[in-house]
């Protein structure tokens, strides 16, 4: 019994943290579909962004993502997470198009990805200040019917590459994820925010 209650409590883990690790994307797709951008996506290979995350009561970790390489009108996002329950590695391969996940990768065992039935809540202009400094974004809630949670983030993907999260926090059940960006790069320019 005791092994089973476990079972479902890493389960709810693991899928709000890869709710963490897509957010990224869904949150783009969600954007282009609204505000009709292009070019979001001019990511290159040796991108960079950084995180700290907050897991509520599990504790604290950090995640890195980085562009790792190009795929025929599409690049490959590597997100290496560590959390108090141990590593996790996803590999995201996304369309520069639109910014759909084409393949998924999860500690190297490739995973179905569903595009996921998202309700725009609000929109707003905001400005946010996170450890990597102050930034004009783009305050987005979304409900996430496919998985029940509920998603906030501060969104510049002008500024901020590799999903332009500058924060974004996701409820799901008893857990709370927060991220928020403590550094990052972008190799076309080489110039580094604070470290």
């Amino acid at each position: 019994m005791k092994k089973g209650i476990v079972t479902v409590f890493f389960s709810v883990v693991f899928f709000t943290l890869a709710s963490v690790w897509a957010s990224g994307s869904i949150l783009i797709d969600l954007f282009l579909s609204q505000a009709k951008i292009l070019d979001v996506i001019d990511w290159k290979v040796g991108d960079t962004a950084n995180y700290d995350m907050q897991l509520g009561f599990l504790g604290k970790g950090s995640v890195q993502k980085t562009a790792t390489k190009e795929e025929e009108g599409a690049i490959w996002i590597e997100t290496n997470a560590k959390t108090p329950l141990g590593n996790e590695k996803v590999e995201t391969l996304i369309s520069r198009s639109d910014g759909k996940i084409l393949k998924l990768i999860v500690n190297g065992q490739e995973q179905e990805y569903k595009e996921h039935d998202i309700e725009l809540i609000s929109k707003d202009a905001a400005e946010i200040t996170v450890p990597a400094g102050t930034f004009k974004a783009i305050h987005i809630k979304v409900k996430d019917k496919t998985d029940a949670s509920d998603v906030e983030a501060w969104v510049n993907p002008r500024d901020i590459p590799l999903g332009g999260i500058a924060k974004s926090i996701v409820k799901k059940s008893f857990l709370m994820v927060t991220v928020e960006l403590t550094s990052f790069s972008r190799k076309e320019t080489e110039k580094a925010s604070k470290n």
